[in-house]
């Protein structure tokens, strides 16, 4: 990550950080869209054990390339430089995908994506490093091949991702960027016991780092499958955070806070954590735009409306959002269902810390 880059993103999370205090205190809204996420397509090529994509009956209607391109516009008229991470399902699927990237970079949109990395073949790569992205998120859950495969259900998945982080990194050299990828991995009790040697993994390629997650379930028989139970295994999941804790502390190219880290144990015993900001916050900086068009801030809570159909700016200063915006900050679900999920935000210290990690191995 270039030091403007980080300096711009720094700038922007300081406004966030001002906006959202003085809306708490005051009642004033100055904030815009900050954290904003796009999912391209809800189909996926992979069959992960613990995601519903692959399961679902019927899929939102997808919008073209040409209406992408008018959507992303339209927040950049309004919020102006900003950040957008490219979501599925699998979104590389989409064939226009590059295309997208390419306008991005031409518009000043910053731009990231979280893929599996089957896509990554060396003619794709190249152009996501032509298209100078923010961040390239890969999805990997073990250095194991039994573990991986088994867990993104399709033979083959290990050594087809590692390929493509290989091509990836010297797509990357070849372009003379420094973006980071980052693994990241989805923590079970088929896989916690080798979480460290993912970042062993990663020490050995320059820009890369690694970022746990626990897995997040609600029906019984799945969380009986995927979650660490009480006991010896609960003990040894300790132990293992303990290693993952001191291997961050050293200098690990480990994304993932401390305080995240340490979360992970009590979210797998269905205990109350937080390990970002106090309450909830999507309804006052996070933006998700479905594959039609539609805009959200958190699955709970009715859409906003349609970015195909109405402008940003008319969006985000419709009075009716507002009061989803209040719900949202009084919603009694961000220490328990959602505090593990991507809109468990971080506070302006952590986001600071985290991008001068980057920063750091992203030059290593």
């Amino acid at each position: 990550m270039h030091a403007t880059t980080f300096v711009r993103l720094a700038k922007r999370a300081s406004r966030r950080s001002f906006t959202e205090a003085v809306y708490t205190s005051t009642g004033i809204d100055r904030t815009l869209p900050s954290d904003i996420r796009a999912t391209l397509t809800e189909r996926c090529n992979y069959r992960c054990v613990y995601c519903q994509h692959w399961r679902q009956d019927a899929y939102t209607p997808e919008m073209t390339l040409l209406e992408w391109q008018g959507v992303l516009s339209s927040v950049r008229s309004y919020v102006g430089h900003y950040a957008v991470q490219f979501l599925g399902g699998e979104p590389m699927i989409m064939p226009w995908f590059s295309d997208l990237a390419m306008f991005c970079r031409d518009a000043r949109i910053d731009w990231g994506v979280v893929t599996n990395g089957s896509s990554l073949s060396e003619p794709r790569v190249a152009r996501i490093a032509e298209a100078r992205p923010l961040n390239v998120d890969v999805s990997i859950d073990s250095r194991s091949e039994a573990v991986n495969d088994t867990a993104r259900g399709i033979v083959g998945a290990m050594r087809r991702v590692s390929q493509g982080i290989a091509a990836l990194v010297e797509a990357r050299a070849a372009a003379g960027a420094n973006f980071p990828i980052r693994l990241k991995t989805v923590v079970t009790r088929q896989n916690f016991e080798s979480l460290s040697e993912l970042v062993g993994w990663a020490q050995g390629m320059p820009g890369v780092l690694v970022d746990f997650s626990p897995v997040r379930l609600w029906r019984p028989e799945e969380i009986a499958a995927q979650y660490p139970v009480a006991g010896p295994e609960m003990d040894a999941l300790e132990r293992r955070i303990e290693h993952l804790k001191l291997l961050k502390r050293n200098g690990a190219p480990i994304e993932t806070s401390v305080a995240k880290l340490e979360a992970i144990v009590p979210h797998f015993k269905g205990e109350p954590s937080v390990h970002g900001v106090g309450s909830c916050r999507v309804g006052l900086r996070s933006l998700d735009i479905r594959p039609n068009g539609d805009v959200n801030h958190c699955w709970k809570f009715e859409k906003v409306g349609n970015l195909r159909h109405t402008s940003m700016e008319d969006i985000w200063r419709d009075a009716n959002r507002r009061q989803i915006v209040d719900d949202t900050l009084a919603c009694d679900l961000f220490k328990t269902t959602c505090s593990m999920s991507c809109m468990a935000h971080r506070t302006l210290g952590q986001d600071i810390r985290r991008g001068l990690q980057i920063a750091r191995v992203s030059t290593r």
